[in-house]
Formats: structure tokens, C-alpha cells, sequence
């Protein structure tokens, strides 16, 4: 756990929001691999916020948070993240987690299920016998372009030699953003070590055995793209049937909610009923 510092957070809370209105559930989304809080907030993002009083932050070692001494488990993120929910005094929220976000997720429910209503997970997997993403730290030893180029290819599987010959101009943009946002996160000496920390930490991700505790403490949904090379459609299933939970696939790939309008309308919904 940290030690003395918080992590770097934002709340918002649309300002048509009624005070006391049943929509004004509080609602914790925990980001993907390398999110930083200064970028701008991706369509899922700002959909949240435009309809829920939203806490977003920045996990240790990612964008304004800190990077206290390694090596990490997938445990310290979520001891971090109930910290913060202690100091700003949210008793109980909605949990909503992406990609890495959904890893540490699992792991912040399985800690104080008390203090959820309902847990989306998002591309994510539960690792262990229920199956891994696709292990990121084994690209830290490329070049910063072949990484990049391999995970715009992982997003979403969909994207073939011929898909990317016929695409030219969206694969390059694809790949140019990718490798910007890498390679700022390796001009940082902090964030660079924070990438390497928080990556070896994913590789033992393994809530798999635990799920079941979860299954009937709390609603359970689990959203997955059909094309997502980065965590695998058959993975994530797995990991909705440990634990319970509704499962439901989209027509798109990693980034699903940024492809497929109906995907954002499913999620918001469901947290519109909690």
C-alpha cells in the first residue's frame, strides 16, 4: 500500500445531475495499462462522466501517481485504490474496470466486496487455469516501433495484412498514436520504471481460484470485443462463468466501446439500474 500519498485522482459529476437522483450512484472506473489522466478521456470515459458522479485515477506508477519501490503484485494496486476510497469517504460504488483496470478489479472485489454494487469488467481476464491476456512485458525488449505496431495489431484481430494494405492511412495513424504515447511514457525515467513494474505484476496476474467467492455477493457483468487479440473472447468467458456473471460480446476488439455505439448504451444502462 502506499505509503502517506494518494493516487493522483479526478471526480466529476455532470452538473444536470439531480442532487439525491438514483442515477448519481457513484461510480469508480479503473483504466487500462499506461492511462494517464492528462491525456484525454477516451469515449467510455466521457460517456461516464456525462451521466455519473465519476471517480478516475491514475494507478501506481502511471501518469501524476507514484511510484513507490518495486517489485508489485496485482494486490498492492487494490490495497491502493480502497485507500483512496477510505480518504475521500465513498463507502460504496459502482466498480468498473478495463483491460488492466479489470485485473485490478477483481482483485479490489475479492479484497471488500461490501464495498460494491455491481462490477463490470472490460477486456480483461482472470489469469491463472482461466487464461492470461497476452503477456505485454515479453514486448519490453523491442524497439519502441515494433511494440507499437504489435499491440494496434493485438486491439483487434481483424487486422490483417490485407485489412492494413486496404486501411493504409487509418493503420499508420493507429501505429503513430500507439508509438507517441509509448515513447513519452519511456521518456520519463518515473513512468518507464512504472511501465516495467506494473507489467510484471500483470504476468502474475491469478484471481482464478478466488472468483467463486464472488459469484451472488454482487452483480457481476463481463463485456468482451469478439476480435480482441490482447484478452481473448474464450478467456473472458471463462472468467465470467468463475465468477457468476452475465456475459455479453460486442462486434468489435479490445477498445469494443470506442467501435460499437450499442456497447456504451449496454454499459451505461446497466449501471443507470444498480
Amino acid at each position: 500500500m502506499l505509503d502517506r500519498t494518494l493516487l493522483h485522482h479526478q471526480i466529476t459529476r455532470p452538473d444536470s445531475l439531480p442532487e439525491g437522483d438514483g442515477l448519481a450512484v457513484p461510480v469508480l472506473y479503473l483504466p487500462g495499462t499506461g492511462s494517464d489522466l492528462r491525456r484525454p478521456a477516451n469515449p467510455l470515459e466521457r460517456r461516464l462522466a456525462s451521466q455519473f458522479e465519476l471517480l478516475r485515477l491514475d494507478l501506481r506508477g502511471m501518469g501524476q501517481s507514484p511510484v513507490p519501490p518495486g517489485p508489485w503484485c496485482m494486490q498492492d494496486f487494490a490495497y491502493d485504490v480502497l485507500q483512496l476510497l477510505d480518504a475521500l469517504g465513498w463507502a460504496r460504488c459502482q466498480l468498473v474496470g478495463y483491460s488492466f483496470g479489470g485485473m485490478v478489479a477483481q482483485e479490489l472485489a475479492l479484497l471488500a466486496p461490501e464495498r460494491f454494487s455491481r462490477l463490470m469488467l472490460l477486456s480483461s481476464t482472470a489469469g491463472g487455469a482461466g487464461g492470461l491476456s497476452y503477456p505485454l512485458h515479453e514486448l519490453l525488449n523491442r524497439p519502441l516501433p515494433e511494440q507499437a505496431e504489435q499491440m494496434v495489431l493485438l486491439a483487434d484481430v481483424r487486422r490483417t495484412q490485407s485489412w492494413r494494405e486496404q486501411n493504409t492511412l487509418i493503420w499508420q495513424s493507429m501505429v503513430v498514436d500507439t508509438l507517441a504515447g509509448l515513447t513519452a511514457v519511456e521518456a520519463s525515467e518515473p513512468l518507464a520504471l512504472g511501465r516495467r513494474l506494473q507489467l510484471a505484476a500483470r504476468a502474475q496476474h491469478d484471481c482464478w481460484a478466488r472468483l467463486p467467492q464472488l459469484a451472488g455477493c454482487l452483480p457481476i457483468h463481463v463485456l468482451a470485443g469478439e476480435f480482441d487479440g490482447l484478452a481473448q473472447p474464450r478467456f473472458q468467458q471463462a472468467l465470467a462463468k468463475q465468477c457468476g456473471a452475465q456475459f455479453q460480446t460486442f462486434a468489435g476488439g479490445h477498445l469494443f466501446f470506442t467501435q460499437v455505439r450499442m456497447a456504451l448504451d449496454t454499459l451505461c444502462e446497466l449501471l443507470q439500474n444498480a
